[in-house]
């Protein structure tokens, strides 16, 4: 089980190949299953959703992110969502893109300062360009000042997170009732100190947003902050207590910006491994866009560039895995799966498996442009178009408990991929070596280091007008 630890998916992976698209661990008196088939997801996710609750390791997560929409569950979570999900309708989001082009459009002429050339570290830049974003839209403040210390503490939450739900042993710490000694004990490890840490950056960080709107309110605003303080009961009270606030802030300051991010950093990654990919990827925007920013009337016109994002969050998706724990005894598959189980849903594996995406190493990008996005694509030689699995892939999730933000997080990749590739080239730095990190979302372990080239500098340089 050591294996599970060091490399989970290529563990589980060789699990599914031995055993098939269902596992069955028993370890330390607990029951696992790992499922990858899109049929047992669906009934996970959706046929029986309500079977399927949230795990134990939950609550590693709930010491960082509190009770928010993350981590919570049952009728609480229930009423969070129904008071949270307009704020996502599409008319707000077109609203929400205006704000994040404004704020990709600071952070890229904060670069355009920097020497041609120069070598960055790309996620590392991008979190600090999706925090922008996310201030402006979801905050209506500006965070750029505080990116580094975030990323920072962000960082260490995803790797305390990552950690638990790849343990294979639920290691809950002192403050959660009914833990054993021994796990008392880990509180003391410097693990969870640096956690203490990271939660107090983000909390001061929440604080002074909620200190600074309350000092000077916006009614005008229509965001996240503003949604939350202002919500009321049917009596007129508060629908939120502060710690409720606090929750649902810090859980947005994590997803609206973390998983953009990282998603967009392998798409430039990949890129610059597939220069073909690239060349359309420029192609296209230079037709749609020109040189003027891009609007969301665009987005629907750029076709290839979503296939790149969605091509690249199959091979890395943002939730690589996701945990249920059944609430009463269930069959899978033809298996008995216990009441108090763990469920494993590995998005990677679904996303690599070779019955539903053909060449699933492969950076593909036209699986997902309009006309094959429903089908097992490349066909086989001479056959019929299949239609994939519906569950067969799944960045965000599925069911009632899909990212609420996943027209956010769709629309601000767009937007902001868009504008570098107006702008920029990036290319893989000499000798980088990549390392995929297994935290609550999938990151570069060391980030991505790349070199930065001015579009308009490289074509100068060839004699060519831009």
């Amino acid at each position: 089980m050591s294996g599970i630890r060091r490399d989970p998916c290529r563990a589980f992976q060789d699990l599914v190949d031995k055993y098939g698209d269902i596992v069955r661990i028993d370890i330390s008196g607990q029951t696992f299953f790992v499922v990858n088939d899109p049929e047992m997801v669906e009934q996970v996710f959706v046929a029986r959703q309500h079977n399927y609750g949230k795990t134990l390791n939950a609550k590693v997560a709930a010491m960082a992110l509190g009770n928010g929409l993350l981590t919570n569950d049952g009728e609480s979570w229930t009423r969070q969502r129904r008071t949270i999900q307009p704020l996502f309708a599409r008319r707000q989001l077109d609203r929400f893109a205006e704000n994040m082009i404004t704020a990709a459009r600071r952070r890229l002429t904060r670069w355009d300062a920097r020497p041609d050339g120069a070598r960055s570290e790309i996620s590392a830049e991008i979190n600090a360009l999706t925090l922008d974003v996310t201030g402006q839209a979801l905050f209506g403040c500006d965070l750029s000042d505080d990116a580094a210390h975030v990323h920072e503490a962000l960082v260490e939450i995803l790797r305390c997170v990552g950690k638990a739900m790849t343990s294979l042993l639920t290691w809950l710490p002192t403050r959660i009732p009914g833990v054993s000694p021994d796990l008392a004990l880990r509180m003391q490890a410097p693990r969870w100190r640096r956690l203490d840490a990271a939660v107090a950056v983000l909390d001061d960080v929440v604080a002074r947003l909620i200190r600074e709107r309350q000092q000077h309110p916006q009614p005008d605003k229509h965001d996240l902050l503003g949604l939350l303080l202002d919500a009321r009961d049917e009596a007129g009270a508060a629908a939120m207590s502060p710690r409720q606030v606090r929750d649902e802030l810090v859980t947005f300051l994590l997803v609206g910006h973390d998983t953009t991010a990282y998603s967009l950093a392998w798409t430039l990654l990949l890129l610059s491994q597939h220069p073909e990919a690239r060349e359309k990827l420029v192609a296209e925007i230079d037709a749609v866009l020109g040189d003027r920013q891009p609007t969301p009337a665009d987005l629907d016109e750029l076709p290839w560039t979503t296939a790149v994002i969605e091509e690249s969050m199959r091979l890395y998706p943002p939730s690589w895995l996701i945990e249920r724990q059944a609430v009463a005894d269930d069959v899978l598959g033809g298996y008995a799966v216990p009441a108090g189980s763990t469920v494993y849903v590995a998005s990677y594996l679904l996303h690599h498996d070779q019955k539903s995406w053909p060449n699933p190493e492969g950076f593909d990008p036209r699986r997902f442009l309009p006309e094959h996005r429903q089908f097992v694509f490349p066909a086989a030689d001479g056959a019929s178009p299949v239609a994939r699995p519906r569950y067969s892939y799944l960045p965000f999730g599925a069911g009632q408990r899909q990212c609420i933000g996943l027209g956010f997080a769709r629309i601000q990749a767009k937007l902001i991929l868009a504008m570098l590739t107006q702008r920029y080239t990036f290319d893989l730095a000499p000798g980088a070596r990549i390392v995929p990190e297994y935290t609550l979302t999938l990151r570069p372990q060391s980030g991505v280091p790349m070199i930065m080239r001015r579009r308009g500098a490289q074509a100068a340089s060839r004699g060519v007008v831009s």
